[in-house]
């Protein structure tokens, strides 16, 4: 069987490519079916994965000053601005939630982090270290209510949205007992209460520490 044979264009070649194609928009139909293709070829499990390690290797090679420039926040912005909206192959006519772009942004992951590493990664009501969320001490949907246009306009340069003074750390039951959404349970006010109890063991002295246990252990 013949094995067709690969050709590698030249520089001046590739060159008069992308001098022919300069200028000219695709259709409508032509976009659409651009980004299926991509979503067929670079959503699988095995090219994300291959992306990944591709950008940890890039990552890796890297002076430190090299990292501050590409991977700080001017290029943050510019790389998210050149994928959100219009411009993004998963685009879907703007049915995205504001909440959930929010959620998705990377200023959003950057103003999670801060706060988790402010609060030393426990939660702010009984220490706990275990499943903790970041909860907005002012209601996000109203910052969103608030700057509605802007987000619609996919402006997300709203400092109010990352203002880290606005989060506060806190773990399951007790971000549930702040939102009050879900009954709390004869079993999570018993886990509140040890985690709190807890977090004052930690703060005695050493022999009182080792007193108290025996005690609870008789």
């Amino acid at each position: 069987m013949n094995q067709q044979k690969s050709y590698k264009l030249s520089k001046e070649t590739r060159n008069k490519i992308r001098l022919g194609n300069l200028g000219k928009k695709h259709s409508d139909e032509t976009r659409n079916k651009i980004r299926e293709s991509l979503k067929k070829v670079y959503e699988t499990p095995e090219m994300r994965q291959k992306m990944s390690n591709i950008a940890k290797h890039i990552r890796a090679s890297l002076t430190e000053e090299q990292k501050a420039i590409r991977y700080g926040m001017e290029w943050r912005k510019k790389l998210s601005k050149s994928n959100i909206g219009e411009n993004s192959h998963r685009w879907n006519g703007g049915t995205t939630p504001i909440i959930d772009r929010i959620l998705k942004n990377f200023r959003y992951r950057i103003w999670r982090t801060e706060i988790l590493k402010r609060d030393n990664y426990k939660c702010q009501m009984c220490r706990s270290t275990l499943k903790l969320h970041v909860h907005h001490k002012q209601n996000i949907r109203f910052i969103i209510k608030k700057y509605e246009t802007e987000l619609k306009s996919y402006n997300y340069e709203i400092p109010e949205l990352w203002d880290i003074s606005n989060g506060i750390t806190l773990c399951t039951p007790c971000h549930g007992l702040t939102h009050n959404k879900k009954r709390i349970t004869r079993k999570d006010h018993i886990l509140l209460f040890l985690r709190k109890l807890n977090s004052i063991i930690e703060i005695l002295p050493n022999y009182l520490q080792e007193e108290l246990i025996q005690i609870l252990h008789e």
